[in-house]
């Protein structure tokens, strides 16, 4: 266990540095891989082997050891496709039940689990992406998420192997600045691939009969982008060929002097090799772009369904002209679209499989679900274009898709709201999706259909939602009256920002006010000399930029794109993320000039900000509405530029008559005013540290032996001694709800442990153990054996349930789930199951026990034995070492304990009291939880108390029923269900259930005290407006 001194393990034996002895390891983690530098674009890396994650189950002829997202990827990664096995098909033509949402990789999640702000798809098809709340992409090397590890990529998409995925439309782009970075992994994954597939152009095995010489390799080389050259030493700034030069005509001579005839070389973007090679001939017809391949070659006996023309040229590999594509040569994401077919030769069987469709031109099957979902799957598009295709229109008539109100569409519901409905009608539903349970939520996953289309708030906002037949008058009629703007948002809807002026308490107000102490009638302004002062709003709006970046001339650039709203002197508008990037991208370099302590930085780092004193923040910090750069904010200046402007809602409640501000404290001159805090220092450096040391272990924890040596523990996606091995597992995200008589008050002292078993037959392979945490997913881990593959045949998951407390265990039901794709390194399965008592039968013999059934499974029975007996039929007496009350696990050939509460380790001898000199108010009980847990213990409270230790008395109301209001004499029997309503802040105009209790028997002519759980006051004016409601029977 972990001492006061960073000592830890069985014998002491490893010391974590930097670290303090009351650090959670979750705290722990998450600070080692927070301190890693993005290796985009840095060399060294390909220097150290074992930087590259690899999975191990697969070797094949590839380019760099494969991913494990690139098994079943619909690319050929081996030269001969054994990562795409037919096995592969199933992912296509797999479909999901009613209640399901079947992700675009082919996997099923429950449908209460879609849009609900947490990824359950491994593709993320789930949530609308990108989501601001829930963006990862960029930090997974430097994160612990669980997202980074199961998210897929496209297939358009280099995996990095850590949940980066990059685009290869952008992959030629070199590395400089940030702008262009998101076309690199920034674990350099990327560097390994490209630095083979040049360096195996020197020795190539196709190369026998005609070796090129080291001047036409580098001559190749130098017409690469400038990142190549660096990978073997070259200055690419004294290439004699560079891409720039390349068609002058002595580089044309020179390609005809030092290279050969015919011979192959691989470029540093050919993501396809070695399926995919490229050959080069040396004639006359191909000297003007002597530096694109004359032929793609492949090997068609693994790819029928393409049906192209060529020449079998070299090692029986079908070799296609350049010119017999439609562009003059592909790009790599039209390659990697192109050959994607290649995953499913064309048959009669798949033809006629009403579970796919085949795009014709592009000769590629695709599931049917992949129909006009927002994402093309063939080269060219045919599964998008819902208008030329009769047949889409057909087949995308799915009960899971949404269908537009007045036209034929149908669409994905992961695409509702971006306005893919002509009539525009996928926008018009209630509310916002904020919360999981928010109604808006609910209508996006298809489990309610609201009986009117739009809400008191959406009037006069400009978008018409719908007509009143009586009167044809429409939700946007009669609006004169209404508020044009919103106050203090952030956003101009004056053009001279008079409605951001005098604002209080945000951050525009504190860069304006305090940073650079303008009055109340001016706004922050940087000149063209690059200091901060002040503009009188007066000069604001009047057609002539006086600030950097068009700050008071902001309907300029928004005019013309809402995306790119910085505007340089020249009358260019930019995107803001491309400002302070080093790199000038405004003719007169105004994008940088507002940020000159950049120029300072040693070595500047693409996804990095830093502060005027030289602090580093994450890039992903820059803008994001908080201050971290202090005192002077400079990470916020000019994001006001890209606020949103707010509709009209309930949400704000504004003074009337308006605030109008004295104008004698007003004056027009167009003042500079200068902060002494914005002297911006530039006597300073910013040195990154040694990458190789923070990147020793990959994605693991770093520790320190007592002999000084190093040793890497692994997450359990990962193994071997260094972390670089990706294991095989399932991830297990996981929902249960209790029925009333299991989460009821009388059991507030109980808990409900599980036990997750991966099966193999009747073996256990790997077993954990999760304290059920009610209302709330939980995700762990199973893994399969190391090292891969794992054995094929019949994988499941098996999952008991049991009542615990701090004296018993109790067992209450068990499900039992087959693992889909087994045949797949990493799978999820996601659940949302409800626990209840399990029914009996007695179709098995079992002679010490009771025959059960799954709860998921009511046509599969199992035995569940008494303790000391196992086996099939409870007919083997066993042994079992469980102590402090716990329970053995029956059935298993190896034994496992469940453990009461304030119990833990393999037979329950440990103890876990988390309870002691803990308090709980108001007569509550402290209960031990789960050691592993954030939370170590909860304070069960009496019946009218809540809170983290039962501090707070929960609302309630008193109810009279009499009976002079009932047929009293007839009642066979009574009860009253009582309904707790709000109204939230951003829906103010929906009812939302807060609590709904069933009462029985009623008390006729009593009060009835009624707890309104987990609430404090009935009615609370500031935030919401709570009501009651109850019906009787």
């Amino acid at each position: 266990m972990r001492t006061d001194s960073n000592w830890f393990g069985t014998r002491c034996q490893y010391f974590l540095s930097d670290t303090k002895s009351e650090d959670e390891l979750n705290e722990i983690i998450n600070n080692q891989l927070g301190i890693k530098y993005l290796w985009a674009g840095n060399y060294d890396i390909i220097k150290d082997a074992s930087l590259l994650t690899c999975y191990e189950g697969l070797r094949c002829h590839s380019t760099i050891c494969l991913d494990w997202r690139e098994i079943c990827n619909g690319i050929f990664n081996c030269e001969n496709g054994e990562d795409e096995p037919i096995e592969c098909l199933s992912l296509e033509t797999n479909e999901c039940k009613d209640d399901e949402y079947r992700c675009r990789f082919g996997m099923c999640i429950p449908k209460t689990f879609l849009r609900d702000f947490s990824y359950d798809c491994m593709d993320l098809s789930d949530e609308q992406v990108p989501h601001p709340a829930i963006d990862f992409d960029d930090s997974c090397y430097m994160s612990s998420k669980l997202e980074c590890d199961y998210r897929l990529c496209d297939v358009h998409e280099f995996s990095c192997s850590d949940g980066q995925c990059l685009s290869v439309k952008n992959w030629v782009q070199p590395c400089i600045h940030s702008s262009n970075c998101d076309a690199h992994c920034n674990n350099g994954r990327d560097l390994f691939l490209s630095e083979n597939l040049l360096r195996l152009n020197l020795s190539h095995k196709d190369n026998r009969l005609n070796h090129i010489s080291f001047q036409c390799w580098y001559l190749l080389l130098c017409n690469s982008v400038e990142q190549t050259s660096k990978f073997f030493g070259y200055n690419y700034k004294t290439c004699p060929c560079s891409k720039s030069k390349a068609s002058e005509s002595e580089c044309v001579r020179n390609f005809h002097d030092y290279c050969p005839i015919s011979f192959v070389f691989q470029t540093a973007n050919n993501f396809l090799y070695p399926f995919v090679q490229l050959l080069y001939h040396n004639t006359s017809s191909s000297s003007s772009k002597w530096w694109l391949p004359t032929h793609l070659c492949y090997n068609s006996t693994h790819c029928p369904a393409l049906r192209l023309k060529g020449l079998p040229l070299i090692n029986n590999l079908l070799c296609v002209a350049r010119e017999e594509f439609e562009y003059s040569y592909p790009t790599p994401w039209a390659l990697m679209q192109l050959f994607s077919a290649c995953t499913f030769a064309p048959t009669s069987i798949l033809t006629k499989d009403k579970r796919l469709f085949y795009c014709e031109k592009s000769m590629k099957f695709v599931s049917k679900y992949k129909i006009y979902d927002g994402s093309a799957d063939c080269l060219y598009k045919e599964d998008e274009n819902w208008t030329s295709n009769d047949t889409i229109m057909h087949i995308v008539n799915m009960t899971d898709r949404f269908k537009c109100l007045t036209n034929n569409q149908w669409v994905s519901r992961r695409l509702i709201g971006k306005g893919y409905c002509l009539d525009g009608s996928d926008a018009f539903y209630l509310g916002i999706c904020k919360r999981a349970s928010d109604i808006a939520c609910q209508f996006l996953r298809g489990l309610y259909i609201p009986p009117i289309n739009y809400v008191f708030k959406e009037n006069c906002d400009g978008e018409n939602k719908t007509i009143f037949l009586n009167t044809n008058n429409t939700d946007e009629t009669d609006c004169e009256e209404w508020p044009k703007y919103r106050r203090c948002d952030g956003y101009w809807d004056l053009s001279n920002g008079d409605d951001e002026l005098n604002c209080s308490n945000t951050i525009l107000s504190y860069i304006t006010h305090t940073v650079t102490k303008c009055r109340a009638n001016e706004h922050y302004c940087m000149f063209s000399n690059g200091t901060m002062g002040c503009l009188a709003k007066e000069y604001a709006g009047n057609g002539h930029v006086d600030c950097i970046g068009g700050t008071d001339e902001r309907k300029t650039c928004a005019s013309r794109d809402p995306k790119s709203l910085f505007q340089c002197s020249s009358g260019q508008c930019l995107p803001l993320k491309i400002i302070c990037n080093e790199e000038s991208d405004c003719r007169f370099n105004e994008d940088e000039l507002i940020c000159p302590w950049f120029y300072n930085v040693t070595h500047p780092s693409a996804y990095m900000f830093i502060c005027k004193n030289g602090t580093a923040i994450k890039r992903a910090q820059w803008c994001n509405k908080i201050i971290d750069c202090q005192p002077d904010a400079e990470d916020e200046w000019f994001c006001d530029l890209s606020y949103p402007k707010t509709m009209y809602s309930l949400n704000f409640l504004e003074e009337y008559p308006p605030l109008v501000i004295d104008s004698s404290l007003i004056t027009a001159d167009k003042a500079l005013q200068l902060s002494a805090s914005l002297t911006m220092s530039t006597d300073y450096s910013f040195e990154f540290p040694d990458l190789i040391d923070d990147w020793y272990c990959n994605r693991g924890l770093t520790v320190t032996t007592k002999s000084s040596s190093v040793q890497c523990f692994c997450s359990p996606s990962y193994y071997g001694p260094r972390c670089q091995y990706q294991s095989e597992r399932v991830l297990i995200t996981l929902r249960v709800d209790t029925q009333f008589t299991l989460s009821g008050h009388e059991n507030l002292r109980n808990a409900i442990r599980l036990i997750a078993c991966l099966m193999f037959n009747d073996l256990v392979v790997h077993h954990e153990v999760i304290l059920h945490v009610p209302l709330m997913k939980q995700m762990f881990y199973l893994n399969y054996p190391r090292p891969p593959p794992k054995q094929q045949g019949n994988w499941s998951v098996r999952l008991d349930a049991f009542l615990i407390n701090a004296f018993s265990v109790n067992f209450i039901a068990a499900w039992n789930f087959d693992i889909r794709f087994s045949f797949l390194p990493f799978t999820r399965l996601v659940l949302h199951l409800m626990l209840q008592e399990q029914e009996s039968c007695n179709t098995i013999p079992c002679v010490h026990g009771n025959c059960r059934k799954y709860l998921n499974s009511p046509h599969k029975e199992y035995c569940q034995c008494e303790q000391h007996w196992s086996g099939q039929y409870c007919n083997i007496s066993t042994i079992c070492s469980c102590t402090g009350g716990g329970q053995c696990l029956d059935r298993y050939r190896r034994t496992l304990c469940v453990c009461p509460l304030g119990r833990m380790g393999n037979d329950c001898h440990a103890l876990f009291n988390p309870c002691n000199n803990i308090q709980c108010a108001n007569d509550g009980t402290c209960i031990p939880l789960d050691e592993r847990l954030p939370i170590k213990f909860i304070c069960a409270c009496r019946k009218s108390y809540y809170g983290p230790r039962c501090e707070l008395a929960n609302a309630y109301i008193d109810i009279y029923f009499s009976k002079f209001d009932f047929d009293y004499n007839r009642l066979l029997s009574s009860a009253a269900v009582v309904h707790f309503l709000e109204s939230k802040e951003d829906s103010s105009d929906i009812l939302f259930v807060q609590n709904r209790l069933l009462h029985k028997p009623v008390q006729f002519d009593k009060l009835t005290r009624v707890f309104n759980n987990g609430y404090k006051h009935l009615c609370n004016s500031q935030k919401s407006t709570n009501t009651h409601h109850y019906d009787h029977s």
